[in-house]
């Protein structure tokens, strides 16, 4: 299958020196260790508590519904606003 997981998504790998933040950095550096070949971690891998108390607050947490295309929200951090 190479780079592409069983629902088409390609399995990037974030490189964490993108970004100027550290704890940003912290981030994708957790979410790569913890999404083993897929795009994104599961949710059972993935503990918002092991997270910096800076980041939860621009975290979300969705599923995917494929088809139709849809989402269904799990976790919506504090710092983040809806669509107006």
């Amino acid at each position: 299958m190479g780079n592409i997981s069983m629902n088409g998504v390609p399995n990037t790998r974030i490189p964490s020196c993108e970004f100027d933040s550290p704890e940003l950095n912290i981030f994708v550096d957790y979410w790569n260790s913890h999404r083993k070949k897929a795009f994104a971690p599961s949710l059972c891998d993935f503990n918002l508590c092991e997270l910096s108390p800076e980041l939860l607050p621009l975290v979300i947490i969705a599923d995917v519904i494929p088809s139709p295309l849809d989402f269904v929200i799990r976790f919506w951090g504090t710092g983040l606003r809806t669509p107006e």
